[in-house]
């Protein structure tokens, strides 16, 4: 039995090596076989290193994880599902896993963050929702005047507006005396910033934006900061510990008058829960018919139009002796992601708006001739003005602010 056991165990062997212990040469049919074989495999290989997002539309060919949370991220190469957020913002399967699975490290900060969203939003939050409010970088543009490109700042740096009003190209943000060289503004822009000029990227974003620390903030508590274009996650929108959005909102809706600290409780830019009828006041949860004629594209999802829209009223009702530019506006739009490069080219349209309808920039404004209340377009206009009584001549100051040349004659019988 023992001598039938060895012969099979050498029988075995003999068929992978030779008596002398040498391997076996292949014929050339086995030779070309394996080298086909392994040509699939490099094929394979190569098929998989790569991975297009899956999002009907998306412009990305190769998308860049902008996470890079987990060890195994897969940064520029292959995952087996891309996440879409915008066309030039993605993050893979391996990241999604760090934050969404209870084994994994990143699950208790995305918890602390969910329950933060629940307790004081009324959104989902969904993972796309965290990594848009918690991961996404900030982008800031330069100010100098023969600059302006946008830079991606870096995952660990907030953005404040005192950054956004001071930032130039190479600055160093723990510094802001120092930069990392002097020809800084001469290196190219990102290419995924002239897309988001284009009139279709808007409309591949996942989420809208949701500012953060708003200025409108204080104005709005009795609202949920998600309807009105504010991120829940925000200590300027948190409720108190413990207490529920019913509680919080019921509270606030018994409240007649809600006035911010400061200011006159009959100039009030919004309306209450439970207020109507009050002059020169908007809901700050809807469009009203004239601003959808004027935004239609804002017709399915008014959060960002309402963001921005609340902001440049906040801002002017805490300062209405100065005229509000685009320029004082936009250090204040707060948000991550590339879509804070829309959220600024779309200010400039809706404060335009905003000074015709006459909700800002009216009164007694003291406003030089190189810095007209609207575009250069209203410039070559004439007006002429019937009537010199206080009417007459606050139209007539108006339409001056704007850029418009006003010839004003008294009535008469």
């Amino acid at each position: 039995m023992s001598t039938g056991r060895v012969r099979t165990k050498k029988k075995a062997c003999s068929s992978d090596q030779s008596p002398d212990n040498l391997p076996l040469r292949s014929s050339g049919r086995q030779v070309k076989k394996k080298a086909a074989e392994a040509a699939d495999d490099d094929d394979e290989a190569s098929e998989k290193k790569y991975r297009k997002c899956e999002k009907a539309g998306c412009t990305a060919t190769c998308p860049v994880c902008f996470a890079s949370a987990a060890e195994r991220c897969a940064k520029n190469g292959y995952t087996s599902r891309w996440y879409h957020l915008s066309c030039g913002e993605h993050f893979c399967n391996e990241c999604f896993d760090h934050y969404y699975r209870s084994h994994k490290d990143g699950y208790e900060k995305y918890t602390a963050w969910k329950r933060i969203w629940t307790s004081n939003g009324k959104s989902e939050p969904s993972p796309k929702a965290f990594m848009a409010d918690q991961q996404l970088p900030y982008w800031v543009q330069c100010t100098k005047p023969d600059c302006g490109k946008w830079r991606q700042l870096t995952k660990e740096i907030q953005l404040t507006p005192q950054i956004a009003q001071t930032y130039r190209c190479g600055m160093k943000l723990n510094n802001s005396t120092k930069t990392e060289g002097s020809d800084q503004c001469s290196m190219p822009e990102d290419l995924r910033v002239a897309e988001v000029s284009d009139h279709w990227w808007y409309s591949m974003l996942i989420l809208p934006p949701l500012l953060k620390d708003s200025v409108a903030a204080p104005f709005l508590a009795a609202y949920y900061p998600d309807c009105v274009g504010m991120s829940p996650s925000c200590t300027s929108t948190n409720r108190l510990p413990g207490e529920s959005n019913l509680v919080k909102l019921e509270h606030l809706k018994s409240v007649p008058n809600l006035t911010v600290a400061g200011m006159n409780k009959y100039f009030q830019p919004f309306y209450q829960p439970n207020e109507c009828g009050k002059a020169l006041c908007v809901r700050p949860d809807v469009m009203e018919l004239d601003e959808l004629y004027e935004f239609p594209e804002y017709s399915r999802d008014p959060t960002m139009y309402l963001a921005l829209r609340n902001l440049i009223l906040a801002l002017w009702y805490t300062n209405c002796k100065e005229a509000l530019t685009p320029q004082k506006c936009i250090h204040h739009i707060i948000v991550r992601g590339l879509v804070r490069i829309r959220c600024v080219q779309e200010m400039e349209r809706i404060l335009y708006f905003m000074t015709r309808k006459g909700l800002i920039n009216t009164g007694i404004l003291s406003v030089s001739p190189d810095q007209y209340l609207l575009p250069k377009e209203y410039h070559n206009k004439s007006v002429i003005i019937v009537g010199a009584g206080a009417a007459g001549l606050a139209a007539a100051r108006q339409l001056h602010n704007f850029g418009i040349k006003v010839r004003n004659f008294p009535a008469r019988d």
